[in-house]
């Protein structure tokens, strides 16, 4: 299971977004009332998810200059989002292992210029009743939870194509794979924790130079390189399928306290994982936004 409570931070100015399991504590600013979230008469199917429902959400404009960080939160009864451009949002929602916010990213294409630029809170609760439920989420279940939230306060409307994209394609290199399998039952006392104290399985810590994963598959690796820097999507095409603990370490190009000590990522994922990263062209599945509007009053 996935920490319960993670915390992640994007600074424009750098592009980063430090990714590391937490506990947070969130306060919805006094006097302010939020509105509940109905699940829409009539939504796009890959919005019904079939997931703790986030029950009530409070969504206000605030002023922010340009290179202020964005911070989300995602904590045991909800998330909260501080400082935030929709877009984030919007990518949370449909490319929920992305660790990364990138306005240049095409796996989503239509956004209008104001879901890039505008900045807002947002803080969104389950129902008491719900709260087991949610906690028992993985980070990526509880980040599709968003979807319905968009289509009921911004009247998202979207729909899935496949587009020949530029990728670089994860396969393993020459010599075999170096990859260390997880173990069954392994709880990770000692690893990545949540809140409770407790490690477990699908935890991630993602920092610049920095990937550690425990019981994961290759397609979250795959996802979380595509968010370090590179120019394309990576997609997964190792045909492994166990679930592995995974640390790799790297020298980022573009954070000035690099360890020039490290390798490259390229060649750091040849040395430490027996992986590498071919180009080539592949089908990605893009969501191409037909609408969104400005969030309907709390």
């Amino acid at each position: 299971m996935i920490a319960q409570s993670v915390i992640s931070q994007y600074r424009p100015s750098r592009g980063l977004l430090l990714f590391a399991a937490c506990t947070f504590f969130a306060a919805t600013a006094a006097g302010q009332v939020g509105s509940s979230i109905e699940t829409p008469a009539t939504t796009n199917k890959d919005t019904a998810v079939d997931l703790a429902p986030l029950a009530v959400a409070t969504i206000k404009q605030v002023a922010f200059a340009d290179r202020d960080p964005m911070a989300t939160q995602f904590s045991d009864d909800g998330v909260s989002f501080r400082g935030v451009v929709i877009a984030l949002i919007v990518q949370t929602a449909f490319l929920p292992q992305v660790a990364l916010y990138d306005s240049k990213d095409d796996r989503i294409v239509g956004l209008p210029g104001w879901t890039k630029s505008e900045r807002y809170d947002v803080e969104a609760k389950v129902d008491y009743e719900d709260v087991p439920k949610w906690k028992a989420l993985s980070l990526t279940q509880k980040s599709l939870a968003l979807q319905p939230l968009l289509v009921k306060r911004f009247n998202l409307q979207f729909h899935h194509e496949a587009r020949e994209r530029p990728t670089y394609s994860l396969v393993v290199a020459k010599n075999g794979p170096k990859l260390h399998k997880a173990q069954p039952g392994e709880t990770y006392p000692n690893g990545i924790a949540g809140p409770d104290s407790a490690g477990g399985r699908g935890g991630a810590i993602v920092t610049p130079g920095k990937i550690v994963l425990q019981g994961s598959g290759l397609s979250v690796l795959a996802n979380l390189l595509s968010s370090q820097g590179l120019s394309h999507a990576v997609v997964d095409k190792t045909g492994l399928t166990d679930l592995y603990d995974i640390t790799l370490r790297w020298s980022p190009a573009d954070v000035g306290s690099s360890d020039a000590s490290l390798p490259s990522l390229f060649t750091a994922l040849q040395e430490q994982l027996g992986l590498k990263l071919e180009y080539e062209k592949n089908p990605v599945d893009i969501i191409v936004i037909d609408h969104i509007g400005k969030p309907s009053e709390n």
